[in-house]
């Protein structure tokens, strides 16, 4: 059974930022406008049209009695709605307000709500944000303020809450008519801690009529683009000054070695470039035992292939084993590009959750990253999500080299290969037969006693499968 083919634009990476950002306690009193009580309504209409009317004739038209036609007109005046001077009532100056704020012809009362908030605002284009997360995360790009926007005084706070308050109703609070509510007026305005907010990003690609990557980092409505201009840069730049590991002829012959898979290599043309479509379509990579991944391990996609068949496979290889701790090897490439998502946990939880279904609890899963050998720097931000960080010996794989290994389940292998003149990406495959990891396992060396340096180890407190 065939894979069907990539879709014209999918997702080949992800990427998380930590944006700095100072929080503000807002008090804000907010109104809504909301329609009077029916009787209230139809007096101030009438009195509306008519401009001056006896009490009596007001009575008369709505059928009151004299004390109803008291009371109401009372009340009207207790709050400077109408003014009765002996019998003539018209209209009073509160009443210019109401009618001022309808839109439908209808007189409107305001209710005033009182709201704290507690609103981020970043360092970099100093605008309202919206977090994903507001908790830095170590492994994420990490953006620093200018000099001059390390702070904000609270009184920026407060003209910008004014100022974008309908884009607060809107894109923070999540109400899809802002238009019903006003800001009434801002009570109190206290500056709070400094933190970060976590965003993300990812890129695109299109492979027809000819490879091309799109970077979608900010999204903002289009009136508000030039405001985040500042923010949007930072992100750009932070994403352009990440390194990707070198393309070599070595990588793919590692490549048929880890898979025996050959067609990658048999599918690079006389400039260096992968034929995407021929590779695709080919036997080997195309084969549901073998699904293809394009991009990176963890966006959704290809997560999604290596948990199906961690499904399929862990029952049958693991039902006859006692219950024993799985270790979930991710042998990282060399760059800095690698790993500065959101999306890397999720391979790990969505693993548990695969197995769940059928091993018994007394399994336990141990996570670990082995980094290259010279990627020390770039491998200890991942702290917090392995239970252990490693180094392999110089040389063990070459450096667009990734591997994820569940052992004796399922495992992923990808490289790195060119599209274009301009346009990289990492490509691989999904294996689970036993032949496969067999040959995985013998060109990992897992078995050979090559040593390894320990950056940490928490194994202790791995969690449960």
């Amino acid at each position: 059974m065939t894979q069907s083919p990539p879709s014209p634009a999918q997702t080949v990476a992800t990427f998380g930022f930590n944006i700095p950002c100072q929080r503000f306690v807002i008090t804000a009193n907010i109104a809504r406008d909301s329609r009077f009580p029916i009787v209230d309504e139809f007096v101030l209409r009438l009195l509306d049209l008519g401009e001056e009317l006896p009490a009596t004739r007001i009575g008369t038209f709505f059928g009151f009695t004299t004390s109803e036609t008291t009371t109401v007109l009372a009340d009207l005046q207790t709050r400077g709605l109408v003014e009765v001077v002996g019998e003539a009532v018209k209209l009073g100056p509160a009443a210019a307000d109401v009618f001022r704020a309808a839109r439908d012809g209808a007189p409107q009362i305001a209710n005033i709500e009182t709201s704290v908030t507690r609103l981020w605002f970043d360092l970099i284009s100093r605008n309202m944000m919206i977090p994903e997360r507001t908790r830095m995360v170590d492994h994420l790009l990490e953006l620093k303020p200018s000099a001059v926007a390390k702070s904000m005084p609270a009184s920026f706070a407060r003209d910008s809450f004014d100022q974008n308050f309908l884009s607060f109703l809107k894109n923070v609070r999540g109400i899809n008519n802002p238009e019903r509510f006003s800001l009434y007026s801002v009570s109190d305005v206290i500056p709070d801690r400094f933190g970060y907010v976590v965003l993300s990003g990812s890129t695109e690609m299109e492979a027809e009529p000819r490879p091309r990557l799109a970077t979608h980092l900010l999204n903002v409505d289009l009136a508000d683009v030039a405001k985040f201009r500042p923010l949007s840069d930072a992100m750009h730049n932070a994403v352009r000054n990440l390194t990707e590991p070198t393309i070599s002829a070595s990588s793919l012959t590692e490549f048929r070695r880890l898979t025996g898979d050959a067609q990658l290599a048999a599918n690079i043309n006389s400039k260096g470039h992968l034929d995407l479509d021929a590779w695709l379509r080919s036997r080997d990579a195309g084969t549901a035992g073998r699904p293809f991944v394009l991009g990176a391990s963890y966006v959704e996609r290809n997560r999604a292939a290596f948990v199906r068949q961690v499904q399929r496979q862990s029952a049958q290889r693991l039902k006859h084993s006692p219950p024993t701790r799985l270790e979930l090897q991710w042998y990282r490439p060399a760059g800095t590009s690698w790993g500065v998502s959101l999306d890397v946990p999720h391979v790990f939880t969505e693993t548990l959750i695969a197995l769940k279904h059928s091993l018994t609890p007394q399994w336990n899963l141990r996570t670990t990253l082995v980094g290259p050998a010279s990627g020390r720097r770039e491998t200890l931000p991942f702290l917090q999500l392995f239970d252990r960080g490693l180094l392999a010996p110089a040389s063990h794989l070459t450096a667009p080299t990734e591997v994820i290994y569940l052992e004796g389940v399922a495992a992923m292998v990808l490289t790195r290969v060119a599209l274009s003149e301009t346009v990289t990406i990492p490509v691989g495959v999904v294996l689970s037969s036993e032949g496969d990891l067999r040959r995985l396992e013998s060109g990992l060396k897992l078995s050979s006693g090559e040593r390894f340096d320990t950056l940490w180890d928490r194994s202790d407190r791995a969690g449960g499968a």
